[in-house]
Protein backbone atom coordinates (compact mmCIF):
# COMPACT_ATOMS: atom_id res chain seq x y z
CA UNK A 1 0.00 0.00 0.00
CA UNK A 2 1.36 3.23 -0.97
CA UNK A 3 2.33 5.87 1.82
CA UNK A 4 0.20 9.28 2.32
CA UNK A 5 2.34 12.14 1.09
CA UNK A 6 2.89 14.89 4.34
CA UNK A 7 2.01 16.98 2.20
CA UNK A 8 -1.53 15.52 1.59
CA UNK A 9 -1.80 15.29 5.88
CA UNK A 10 -0.89 18.46 6.36
CA UNK A 11 -3.64 19.56 3.89
CA UNK A 12 -6.38 17.61 5.56
CA UNK A 13 -5.15 18.14 9.22
CA UNK A 14 -6.02 22.11 7.85
CA UNK A 15 -9.18 21.50 7.56
CA UNK A 16 -10.28 19.40 10.17
CA UNK A 17 -8.29 17.55 13.03
CA UNK A 18 -10.04 14.20 12.59
CA UNK A 19 -9.19 14.06 9.05
CA UNK A 20 -5.71 12.76 8.88
CA UNK A 21 -6.21 9.83 11.43
CA UNK A 22 -9.02 8.43 8.57
CA UNK A 23 -7.05 9.05 6.20
CA UNK A 24 -4.79 6.13 7.01
CA UNK A 25 -7.16 3.81 6.68
CA UNK A 26 -9.59 5.81 3.78
CA UNK A 27 -6.88 6.62 1.84
CA UNK A 28 -8.77 9.68 0.10
CA UNK A 29 -9.81 13.21 1.29
CA UNK A 30 -13.04 12.76 -0.23
CA UNK A 31 -13.80 9.31 1.55
CA UNK A 32 -12.39 10.34 5.48
CA UNK A 33 -14.90 13.26 4.40
CA UNK A 34 -17.83 11.45 3.71
CA UNK A 35 -16.83 9.18 6.84
CA UNK A 36 -16.58 11.69 9.20
CA UNK A 37 -19.76 12.69 8.13
CA UNK A 38 -21.15 9.60 8.85
CA UNK A 39 -19.54 9.19 12.10
CA UNK A 40 -20.61 12.80 13.29
CA UNK A 41 -24.45 11.68 12.22
CA UNK A 42 -24.21 8.13 13.87
CA UNK A 43 -22.78 9.94 17.65
CA UNK A 44 -25.61 12.60 16.78
CA UNK A 45 -28.46 10.35 16.66
CA UNK A 46 -27.43 8.27 19.58
CA UNK A 47 -26.79 11.79 21.82
CA UNK A 48 -30.21 13.42 20.59
CA UNK A 49 -32.02 9.87 21.51
CA UNK A 50 -30.35 9.77 25.36
CA UNK A 51 -30.84 13.66 25.87
CA UNK A 52 -34.03 14.16 23.74
CA UNK A 53 -33.21 17.01 21.92
CA UNK A 54 -30.04 18.11 20.01
CA UNK A 55 -29.50 21.59 22.09
CA UNK A 56 -29.24 19.54 25.24
CA UNK A 57 -25.97 17.26 24.43
CA UNK A 58 -23.12 18.63 25.93
CA UNK A 59 -20.81 19.77 23.41
CA UNK A 60 -17.64 18.13 25.03
CA UNK A 61 -19.55 15.30 24.77
CA UNK A 62 -20.37 15.05 21.46
CA UNK A 63 -16.68 15.96 20.92
CA UNK A 64 -15.35 13.18 22.81
CA UNK A 65 -17.68 10.44 21.34
CA UNK A 66 -16.99 11.56 17.73
CA UNK A 67 -12.83 11.29 18.86
CA UNK A 68 -13.47 7.96 20.19
CA UNK A 69 -15.13 6.67 16.74
CA UNK A 70 -12.22 8.34 15.10
CA UNK A 71 -9.79 6.38 16.81
CA UNK A 72 -11.65 3.65 16.52
CA UNK A 73 -11.84 3.22 12.69
CA UNK A 74 -8.45 4.95 12.48
CA UNK A 75 -7.15 1.21 13.70
CA UNK A 76 -9.04 -0.37 11.10
CA UNK A 77 -12.48 -1.17 12.71
CA UNK A 78 -14.66 -1.54 9.75
CA UNK A 79 -17.15 1.66 9.01
CA UNK A 80 -20.13 -0.77 9.23
CA UNK A 81 -19.07 -1.97 12.95
CA UNK A 82 -19.12 1.32 14.05
CA UNK A 83 -22.30 2.36 12.96
CA UNK A 84 -24.04 -0.72 13.10
CA UNK A 85 -25.32 -1.71 10.04
CA UNK A 86 -25.09 -1.27 6.04
CA UNK A 87 -27.26 -0.13 3.76
CA UNK A 88 -28.13 -3.75 1.03
CA UNK A 89 -30.88 -2.93 -1.70
CA UNK A 90 -33.98 -1.49 0.24
CA UNK A 91 -32.73 -3.32 3.24
CA UNK A 92 -30.38 -1.76 6.35
CA UNK A 93 -28.60 -5.21 7.16
CA UNK A 94 -27.20 -5.23 10.50
CA UNK A 95 -23.96 -5.72 10.94
CA UNK A 96 -21.83 -7.31 14.15
CA UNK A 97 -18.21 -8.32 14.81
CA UNK A 98 -17.61 -11.82 14.18
CA UNK A 99 -19.90 -11.88 10.37
CA UNK A 100 -19.05 -10.53 7.24
CA UNK A 101 -19.90 -7.30 6.26
CA UNK A 102 -22.35 -7.43 2.61
CA UNK A 103 -20.24 -6.33 -0.53
CA UNK A 104 -21.49 -4.10 -3.24
CA UNK A 105 -20.76 -6.62 -5.23
CA UNK A 106 -22.93 -9.20 -3.75
CA UNK A 107 -25.68 -6.92 -3.73
CA UNK A 108 -25.29 -6.23 -7.42
CA UNK A 109 -25.81 -9.95 -8.21
CA UNK A 110 -28.66 -10.42 -6.30
CA UNK A 111 -30.65 -7.69 -8.13
CA UNK A 112 -29.87 -8.90 -11.50
CA UNK A 113 -30.84 -12.85 -9.93
CA UNK A 114 -34.29 -11.23 -8.87
CA UNK A 115 -35.11 -9.70 -12.51
CA UNK A 116 -34.50 -13.50 -13.75
CA UNK A 117 -36.52 -15.12 -11.74
CA UNK A 118 -39.33 -12.94 -11.79
CA UNK A 119 -39.31 -13.01 -15.30
CA UNK A 120 -38.61 -16.42 -15.85
CA UNK A 121 -41.18 -18.55 -14.77
CA UNK A 122 -39.51 -22.11 -15.70
CA UNK A 123 -37.16 -21.76 -12.83
CA UNK A 124 -39.72 -22.17 -10.92
CA UNK A 125 -41.57 -25.59 -9.77
CA UNK A 126 -44.75 -23.47 -8.65
CA UNK A 127 -45.51 -20.77 -11.12
CA UNK A 128 -47.12 -18.72 -8.15
CA UNK A 129 -44.29 -19.01 -5.68
CA UNK A 130 -40.68 -19.58 -5.46
CA UNK A 131 -38.64 -21.34 -2.61
CA UNK A 132 -35.25 -20.35 -1.83
CA UNK A 133 -31.99 -21.85 -0.05
CA UNK A 134 -29.01 -19.38 0.93
CA UNK A 135 -25.56 -21.27 1.95
CA UNK A 136 -23.31 -19.97 4.34
CA UNK A 137 -26.03 -17.41 4.55
CA UNK A 138 -23.61 -14.45 7.35
CA UNK A 139 -25.81 -11.78 7.72
CA UNK A 140 -29.10 -13.15 6.00
CA UNK A 141 -28.33 -10.38 3.56
CA UNK A 142 -28.87 -12.15 0.03
CA UNK A 143 -32.01 -14.30 1.10
CA UNK A 144 -33.50 -11.40 2.82
CA UNK A 145 -33.42 -9.17 -0.15
CA UNK A 146 -34.63 -11.69 -2.56
CA UNK A 147 -37.70 -11.89 -0.07
CA UNK A 148 -38.28 -7.89 -0.06
CA UNK A 149 -37.86 -8.13 -3.97
CA UNK A 150 -39.89 -11.08 -4.85
CA UNK A 151 -42.96 -11.15 -1.97
CA UNK A 152 -44.84 -8.73 -3.92
CA UNK A 153 -45.42 -10.47 -6.89
CA UNK A 154 -44.75 -14.05 -5.69
CA UNK A 155 -45.30 -16.10 -2.39
CA UNK A 156 -41.61 -16.22 -1.38
CA UNK A 157 -39.78 -18.41 0.94
CA UNK A 158 -36.11 -18.53 1.88
CA UNK A 159 -33.93 -20.41 4.34
CA UNK A 160 -30.48 -19.70 5.16
CA UNK A 161 -28.05 -21.85 6.29
CA UNK A 162 -24.57 -21.47 8.27
CA UNK A 163 -22.23 -23.15 10.56
CA UNK A 164 -22.11 -19.72 12.58
CA UNK A 165 -24.20 -19.43 15.87
CA UNK A 166 -23.32 -15.82 16.00
CA UNK A 167 -24.53 -15.52 11.93
CA UNK A 168 -27.56 -17.38 12.55
CA UNK A 169 -28.78 -15.27 15.65
CA UNK A 170 -27.75 -12.11 13.42
CA UNK A 171 -29.93 -12.85 10.76
CA UNK A 172 -32.88 -13.80 12.60
CA UNK A 173 -32.36 -10.31 13.85
CA UNK A 174 -32.02 -8.84 10.33
CA UNK A 175 -35.73 -10.44 9.42
CA UNK A 176 -37.39 -8.44 12.23
CA UNK A 177 -35.19 -5.44 12.37
CA UNK A 178 -35.87 -3.82 8.71
CA UNK A 179 -39.45 -1.65 8.71
CA UNK A 180 -41.97 -3.37 7.59
CA UNK A 181 -40.30 -6.32 9.23
CA UNK A 182 -39.77 -9.30 6.81
CA UNK A 183 -42.54 -11.87 7.62
CA UNK A 184 -40.62 -14.15 9.56
CA UNK A 185 -43.04 -17.10 8.35
CA UNK A 186 -41.10 -16.96 5.24
CA UNK A 187 -38.14 -16.86 6.11
CA UNK A 188 -36.03 -19.55 8.54
CA UNK A 189 -32.36 -19.53 9.11
CA UNK A 190 -30.92 -23.01 10.76
CA UNK A 191 -27.32 -24.84 11.86
CA UNK A 192 -25.66 -26.64 9.07
CA UNK A 193 -22.40 -27.64 7.91
CA UNK A 194 -21.87 -27.04 3.67
CA UNK A 195 -19.14 -29.56 4.07
CA UNK A 196 -20.89 -31.86 5.35
CA UNK A 197 -21.13 -35.28 3.41
CA UNK A 198 -24.67 -36.59 2.79
CA UNK A 199 -27.94 -35.42 3.55
CA UNK A 200 -26.76 -33.72 7.22
CA UNK A 201 -27.12 -30.28 5.93
CA UNK A 202 -30.46 -30.91 3.62
CA UNK A 203 -32.21 -32.29 6.72
CA UNK A 204 -31.40 -28.92 8.60
CA UNK A 205 -32.73 -27.30 5.70
CA UNK A 206 -35.85 -28.94 5.50
CA UNK A 207 -36.44 -29.25 9.51
CA UNK A 208 -36.17 -25.30 8.86
CA UNK A 209 -39.09 -25.38 6.52
CA UNK A 210 -41.19 -28.25 7.57
CA UNK A 211 -41.79 -27.60 11.19
CA UNK A 212 -44.33 -25.14 9.65
CA UNK A 213 -45.70 -27.78 7.33
CA UNK A 214 -44.39 -24.99 4.36
CA UNK A 215 -43.81 -27.55 1.57
CA UNK A 216 -44.23 -31.43 1.09
CA UNK A 217 -41.85 -32.19 -1.25
CA UNK A 218 -38.91 -30.43 0.19
CA UNK A 219 -37.77 -28.97 -2.89
CA UNK A 220 -35.84 -25.64 -3.59
CA UNK A 221 -35.69 -23.77 -6.93
CA UNK A 222 -32.94 -21.27 -6.10
CA UNK A 223 -29.42 -21.81 -4.29
CA UNK A 224 -27.35 -19.12 -3.38
CA UNK A 225 -24.32 -19.28 -1.56
CA UNK A 226 -21.37 -16.96 -0.95
CA UNK A 227 -19.09 -19.33 1.11
CA UNK A 228 -15.46 -18.57 2.41
CA UNK A 229 -12.98 -18.69 -0.82
CA UNK A 230 -10.05 -16.82 -0.27
CA UNK A 231 -6.45 -18.68 -0.20
CA UNK A 232 -3.97 -18.72 3.20
CA UNK A 233 -1.88 -16.41 0.81
CA UNK A 234 -4.88 -14.89 -0.29
CA UNK A 235 -5.79 -13.53 2.95
CA UNK A 236 -2.73 -12.48 4.09
CA UNK A 237 -1.44 -10.87 1.08
CA UNK A 238 -4.27 -9.46 -0.73
CA UNK A 239 -7.07 -8.16 1.82
CA UNK A 240 -7.23 -4.71 3.54
CA UNK A 241 -5.55 -5.02 6.87
CA UNK A 242 -9.50 -3.83 8.28
CA UNK A 243 -10.97 -7.31 6.93
CA UNK A 244 -7.57 -9.30 8.47
CA UNK A 245 -7.71 -7.76 11.78
CA UNK A 246 -11.65 -7.69 12.47
CA UNK A 247 -13.72 -9.41 9.94
CA UNK A 248 -14.06 -13.62 10.66
CA UNK A 249 -11.38 -15.72 9.14
CA UNK A 250 -13.89 -17.99 9.02
CA UNK A 251 -16.30 -16.82 6.38
CA UNK A 252 -13.24 -15.51 4.11
CA UNK A 253 -11.44 -18.95 4.32
CA UNK A 254 -11.78 -22.64 4.11
CA UNK A 255 -10.49 -24.67 7.12
CA UNK A 256 -7.04 -26.54 6.18
CA UNK A 257 -7.18 -29.02 8.36
CA UNK A 258 -10.26 -30.24 5.85
CA UNK A 259 -9.59 -30.28 2.83
CA UNK A 260 -7.47 -33.41 2.56
CA UNK A 261 -10.74 -35.15 3.64
CA UNK A 262 -12.84 -33.54 0.74
CA UNK A 263 -10.72 -33.57 -2.32
CA UNK A 264 -7.21 -32.78 -3.27
CA UNK A 265 -8.01 -29.69 -5.15
CA UNK A 266 -7.62 -25.69 -3.59
CA UNK A 267 -7.82 -25.06 -0.57
CA UNK A 268 -9.90 -21.75 -1.26
CA UNK A 269 -12.39 -23.79 -4.17
CA UNK A 270 -13.41 -26.86 -1.76
CA UNK A 271 -17.04 -25.75 -0.92
CA UNK A 272 -17.65 -25.22 -4.28
CA UNK A 273 -18.35 -29.18 -5.39
CA UNK A 274 -20.24 -29.80 -2.04
CA UNK A 275 -22.31 -27.05 -3.13
CA UNK A 276 -23.05 -28.33 -6.26
CA UNK A 277 -23.93 -31.38 -4.57
CA UNK A 278 -26.31 -29.45 -2.38
CA UNK A 279 -27.89 -27.98 -4.96
CA UNK A 280 -28.94 -31.16 -7.28
CA UNK A 281 -29.85 -32.91 -3.69
CA UNK A 282 -32.83 -29.72 -3.39
CA UNK A 283 -33.58 -29.75 -7.10
CA UNK A 284 -32.40 -26.34 -7.70
CA UNK A 285 -32.95 -24.96 -11.24
CA UNK A 286 -30.60 -22.14 -10.70
CA UNK A 287 -27.43 -21.78 -8.83
CA UNK A 288 -25.43 -18.94 -7.75
CA UNK A 289 -22.05 -19.04 -6.29
CA UNK A 290 -20.07 -16.02 -5.49
CA UNK A 291 -15.84 -16.04 -6.51
CA UNK A 292 -13.18 -13.91 -5.47
CA UNK A 293 -12.21 -13.27 -9.02
CA UNK A 294 -12.27 -13.87 -12.28
CA UNK A 295 -9.82 -16.63 -12.49
CA UNK A 296 -11.58 -18.47 -9.51
CA UNK A 297 -15.02 -18.33 -11.65
CA UNK A 298 -13.37 -20.18 -14.30
CA UNK A 299 -12.23 -23.13 -11.92
CA UNK A 300 -15.70 -23.32 -10.70
CA UNK A 301 -17.36 -23.20 -13.75
CA UNK A 302 -15.33 -26.19 -14.73
CA UNK A 303 -16.40 -27.62 -12.15
CA UNK A 304 -20.44 -27.47 -12.55
CA UNK A 305 -19.71 -28.11 -16.61
CA UNK A 306 -17.85 -31.59 -15.39
CA UNK A 307 -21.04 -32.75 -14.00
CA UNK A 308 -24.13 -33.93 -15.78
CA UNK A 309 -27.73 -32.28 -15.98
CA UNK A 310 -26.26 -28.86 -15.36
CA UNK A 311 -27.29 -26.49 -18.97
CA UNK A 312 -25.81 -22.98 -19.55
CA UNK A 313 -23.34 -21.38 -16.86
CA UNK A 314 -22.80 -17.64 -17.08
CA UNK A 315 -19.95 -15.91 -15.33
CA UNK A 316 -20.86 -12.53 -13.66
CA UNK A 317 -19.07 -9.64 -13.27
CA UNK A 318 -18.59 -7.14 -10.06
CA UNK A 319 -21.54 -4.36 -11.95
CA UNK A 320 -23.50 -7.41 -14.35
CA UNK A 321 -26.37 -4.94 -15.44
CA UNK A 322 -22.81 -3.17 -17.05
CA UNK A 323 -23.43 -0.44 -14.56
CA UNK A 324 -20.56 0.75 -12.36
CA UNK A 325 -21.18 2.13 -8.99
CA UNK A 326 -20.58 5.20 -7.00
CA UNK A 327 -16.88 5.51 -7.81
CA UNK A 328 -17.27 5.20 -11.23
CA UNK A 329 -20.70 7.13 -11.99
CA UNK A 330 -22.25 7.66 -15.46
CA UNK A 331 -19.99 5.18 -16.88
CA UNK A 332 -21.57 2.12 -18.58
CA UNK A 333 -19.82 -0.85 -20.32
CA UNK A 334 -19.55 -0.98 -23.93
CA UNK A 335 -20.11 -4.13 -25.75
CA UNK A 336 -16.71 -5.54 -24.95
CA UNK A 337 -18.10 -5.00 -21.23
CA UNK A 338 -21.05 -6.37 -21.59
CA UNK A 339 -20.48 -9.43 -22.70
CA UNK A 340 -17.78 -12.05 -23.51
CA UNK A 341 -17.30 -15.68 -24.18
CA UNK A 342 -14.51 -18.50 -23.07
CA UNK A 343 -13.04 -19.76 -20.05
CA UNK A 344 -9.39 -21.51 -20.39
CA UNK A 345 -9.67 -25.05 -19.58
CA UNK A 346 -7.32 -27.21 -17.20
CA UNK A 347 -5.37 -28.46 -20.09
CA UNK A 348 -5.57 -25.17 -21.93
CA UNK A 349 -8.00 -25.35 -23.96
CA UNK A 350 -10.98 -22.61 -24.56
CA UNK A 351 -14.96 -23.41 -23.47
CA UNK A 352 -16.65 -21.04 -25.30
CA UNK A 353 -20.01 -21.86 -23.85
CA UNK A 354 -19.60 -19.83 -20.55
CA UNK A 355 -20.45 -16.14 -21.05
CA UNK A 356 -19.18 -13.13 -19.15
CA UNK A 357 -21.07 -10.20 -17.94
CA UNK A 358 -20.94 -7.00 -17.09
CA UNK A 359 -17.86 -4.84 -16.19
CA UNK A 360 -15.07 -5.74 -13.42
CA UNK A 361 -13.72 -8.91 -11.95
CA UNK A 362 -15.62 -12.35 -12.40
CA UNK A 363 -17.79 -12.20 -9.19
CA UNK A 364 -20.47 -14.99 -9.25
CA UNK A 365 -20.82 -18.66 -11.13
CA UNK A 366 -24.47 -18.21 -12.18
CA UNK A 367 -25.57 -22.46 -13.26
CA UNK A 368 -28.89 -23.16 -15.10
CA UNK A 369 -30.36 -26.68 -14.77
CA UNK A 370 -31.06 -28.72 -17.59
CA UNK A 371 -34.27 -29.57 -16.43
CA UNK A 372 -36.14 -32.42 -18.57
CA UNK A 373 -33.15 -32.79 -20.76
CA UNK A 374 -29.17 -33.54 -21.10
CA UNK A 375 -27.63 -30.35 -20.40
CA UNK A 376 -25.48 -30.76 -23.38
CA UNK A 377 -28.53 -29.84 -25.28
CA UNK A 378 -29.55 -26.53 -23.37
CA UNK A 379 -26.08 -24.66 -23.43
CA UNK A 380 -26.32 -21.23 -24.55
CA UNK A 381 -28.03 -18.12 -24.68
Amino acid sequence: MPRLSNGLLRHAFTINPLLPPLLRTCRTLPSAHNELRWLRQHVDARLETKFGRKKDVPAPLRQRCIVNLVKKRARGVPLQYILGSQPFGDLDILCRKGVLIPRQATEEYTYRLSSILLSTPSLRTDPKQIRILDLCTGTGCIPLLLLSLLSPTLKTTVTGIDISPTALALARLNTTHNSPPLSSAHARFASGDVLASGAALLDEAHRARGDEGWYGDERFDVVTANPPYISRLGFNRDTERSVRNFEPRLALVPEEDRIGRIDKGRLEDIFYGRIVEKAEGVGARILVMEVAGTEQAGRVARIVRGRKGWGKIEIWRDFPDGVVGEEGEGRIGGDEGIEGRGVVGEKGELVEDIVFRGVGEGRSVVCWRAVGEPASESRGD
